[in-house]
């Protein structure tokens, strides 16, 4: 039933051969979602009780694309052109940083369309990731590599009262890993099949994030 995993490469990208089990989803589990015009919405509170809103990408290679449109939202409270037909206008803009069914091929690509779209950012390698994050000028964009391979991007916000960071995933909704335990990247949840996962997948961020310089 689940074939393809949502995929994002970096300067050093992951095998492609990896399977995530978590990609097309049967119709019956949008149930769980807040339906947008073209694409889905989903709303959660994070351990502060603050609402989030992450938008949920409608391939499973559009992670990065569906990043920026998360921060470009963030910023703008709103955008031009909004959901899924604002998510491929992104993916049109990228510089030679997206291919059909392989995703962002380079993660410097999606700072180029940020600063195309007016927002200043800059890719940035970062090797000690905790003392990034307790520093860090939210929100930001991490690329979170798999253990079994592959890759994806996510939108980091915040840090909770509770030692954790929350992370906007495109894909499974809101994921809150413990700060101390980073660069681990345990996904518990699932928000398109409404669930608690009591195996996690795993994953780790790779230090390489995007990040906003104004």
């Amino acid at each position: 039933m689940l074939t393809r995993p949502h995929t994002a490469s970096s300067a050093a990208p992951s095998p492609r051969s990896a399977r995530d089990p978590t990609t097309r989803l049967p119709c019956r589990y949008f149930r769980f979602l807040r339906r947008s015009p073209s694409m889905s919405e989903y709303s959660a509170n994070d351990d502060d009780g603050v609402n989030q809103l992450i938008w949920l990408q409608e391939r499973g290679d559009t992670c990065g694309p569906a990043c920026v449109y998360m921060i470009e939202r963030n910023r703008a409270q709103a955008s031009l052109v909004g959901g899924e037909v604002r998510v491929r206008q992104i993916t049109e803009m990228l510089p030679n940083g997206y291919s059909e069914g392989n995703g962002t091929a380079d993660y410097s690509a999606l700072a180029a369309v940020l600063n195309t779209v007016g927002i200043r950012a800059e890719a940035r390698f970062v090797g000690n990731i905790s003392a990034f994050v307790a520093a860090a000028p939210f929100p930001f964009i991490a690329r979170v590599g798999w253990s079994g391979g592959g890759g994806h991007f996510v939108v980091c916000t915040k840090t909770t009262g509770y030692g954790n960071m929350v992370a906007l995933d495109p894909w499974y909704g809101l994921i809150q890993p413990p700060v101390s335990g980073l660069p681990s990247y345990p996904v518990r949840s699932d928000a398109r099949q409404g669930i608690s996962r009591r195996i996690p997948i795993m994953g780790s961020l790779s230090g390489h994030m995007i990040i906003l310089t104004s």
